[in-house]
């Protein structure tokens, strides 16, 4: 019970319920009574909101909560960002976002019948995203020998993605064989081998490159990098008899043009002399020492 003195009745009802409004003053005869329901404020939804954490632009997605009393309340939605595909109101909605950024949905119960009271609202942060990529080298390396082992890695945008693959390219940016992938091919991190595709060129160059999927976006990357070929050598009309103190020159052709080269001088015994021979310099497909 309470009392209210002036033209005017304010209170803040703080006990649901059943009250009963009347209005007296000097003179006057007792207005009829005003019969008023408090109701319950309804508790906040108790689960947390299911649904993604990350988003794309322009591509539905759901989310859901539980109505502990259907009967009683309906969840209605609130989104930042986006725009709901159909009505906000229910225990799952379908949003598209808009907005790039950190965005949330939220929900709140509602009564369904007057005075309609809604609960607080509970949040789920969504960050809406751009697909990005790139690609590293585990070790750091764009240049590579032929035959040799690596490993890739591959930074994605999003933590999960719809698909993801690899594939090599030569110079002009066509399939090629100067790579394989071993193994995690549909992964972020492959692992790959270079293969020697001239037995002429010193290096060969290439792309490994990277397509990644994520609702209706592709991003493609390409990483470049350079094979170091294997080289071949032999010996041109080799000398198989010398004199002692005598000059004599062996010409050695490699397969392709190198710019470094160490000789050493072993006897058909096993034993080494030291002697060694080292050239450094620009020098075609022949050496003579």
């Amino acid at each position: 019970v309470t009392t209210f003195n002036g033209q005017n009745f304010n209170h803040i009802f703080d006990v649901p319920g059943s009250y009963v409004l009347t209005a007296i003053a000097p003179n006057y005869c007792e207005s009829e009574p005003i019969f008023i329901t408090v109701a319950e404020t309804p508790s906040p939804v108790q689960e947390p909101i299911e649904g993604p954490t990350e988003a794309c632009l322009k591509t539905s997605f759901v989310f859901s909560a539980i109505n502990d009393d259907p009967a009683k309340y309906i969840l209605e939605w609130d989104v930042t960002g986006g725009i709901f595909d159909g009505s906000n109101i229910g225990d799952s909605v379908s949003v598209q976002f808009n907005t790039l950024g950190t965005q949330t949905v939220s929900v709140i119960k509602r009564l369904k019948n007057a005075p309609f009271c809604p609960s607080d609202k509970i949040t789920l942060e969504v960050e809406v995203k751009a697909l990005t990529a790139t690609i590293a080298n585990v070790q750091g390396l764009n240049q590579f020998c032929a035959s040799s082992i690596t490993q890739f890695i591959a930074s994605v945008s999003f933590t999960e993605y719809d698909h993801v693959e690899w594939k090599f390219l030569d110079s002009s940016s066509l399939e090629s064989s100067i790579g394989n992938i071993i193994s995690g091919q549909y992964t972020l991190s492959p692992t790959v081998s270079f293969n020697q595709t001239s037995n002429t060129a010193a290096t060969s160059s290439g792309f490994l490159m990277l397509t990644v999927r994520k609702c209706t976006e592709t991003k493609i990357v390409k990483f470049p990098f350079t094979v170091i070929n294997n080289i071949d050598f032999w010996v041109i009309e080799p000398v198989t008899q010398v004199c002692a103190l005598s000059d004599f020159t062996i010409t050695v052709e490699t397969s392709i043009p190198v710019n470094y080269a160490v000789f050493n001088i072993v006897y058909s015994d096993g034993s080494h002399p030291g002697a060694q021979f080292i050239y450094s310099g620009s020098y075609t497909n022949t050496i003579d020492i």
